[in-house]
């Protein structure tokens, strides 16, 4: 998932998507790429499970998946949780005692 919002195109696209479904020709509009170019991003997006896509005729309109960032917002929130957490010095073993360097 992370693969996929990592591109600024694709954020932009679920950005529009967000608030509601889109042709694909309506999506292309702001972006400075063709169509087959487009659709590339869309099939990263919709691999990912954020979007989905329909066609009716010749028009292919994409939609946000319901849960489509819950993925994303679960490995957040566990890493939030984590801040919190005391951390183990490097130069420590788990149970606190000091390292032999030579072990490693």
């Amino acid at each position: 998932m992370f693969h996929a919002l990592a591109d600024a195109s694709r954020r932009s696209m679920v950005d529009r998507l967000c608030q509601g479904p889109a042709a694909v020709t309506e999506l292309a509009v702001p972006l400075s790429m063709g169509l087959p170019a487009v659709l590339k991003h869309l099939s990263v997006l919709e691999a990912a499970g954020i979007v989905l896509s329909e066609k009716s005729g010749r028009v292919r309109t994409y939609r946000m998946t319901t849960d489509a960032l819950k993925l994303a917002e679960g490995w957040l929130a566990e890493r939030k949780a984590w801040l919190g957490q005391p951390r183990i010095k490097p130069d420590r073993h788990r149970n606190g005692e000091p390292m032999d360097i030579t072990e490693a």
